[in-house]
């Protein structure tokens, strides 16, 4: 079961996900969640329209840390980003988002 599609069934909650690609049957994905705890977890996935994101990774695999740890990680994939399909507004929307659920 993807961490994507069904998170509460590995203790999490998505916070949501932030799409880098053309969004052209393909997806490359910054997803969020929280765990039980209130830890703030994220993880990196891409690929063509045939597997299921995150569909590979496990609660234990994914990134964690504090919101400035993923905010200089989403800096440096929207620095990197071929494309440019995530905006700066979009990027921001998505930390206040993350932002939010985290005070919840």
């Amino acid at each position: 079961m993807s961490l994507l599609y069904s998170p509460e069934d590995h203790g999490l909650t998505l916070v949501g996900e932030l799409d880098f690609s053309s969004g052209s049957y393909e997806f490359d994905y910054t997803a969020v969640w929280i765990d039980a705890e209130g830890n703030l977890k994220w993880a990196d996935d891409s690929g063509c329209s045939c597997p299921s994101p995150f569909e590979d990774h496990t609660p234990e695999s994914l990134e964690h840390g504090p919101v400035d740890r993923l905010r200089d990680h989403l800096e440096s994939r929207y620095r990197d980003q071929y494309g440019g399909y995530v905006t700066r507004e979009a990027l921001e929307r998505f930390m206040t988002t993350v932002t939010e659920a985290l005070r919840d």
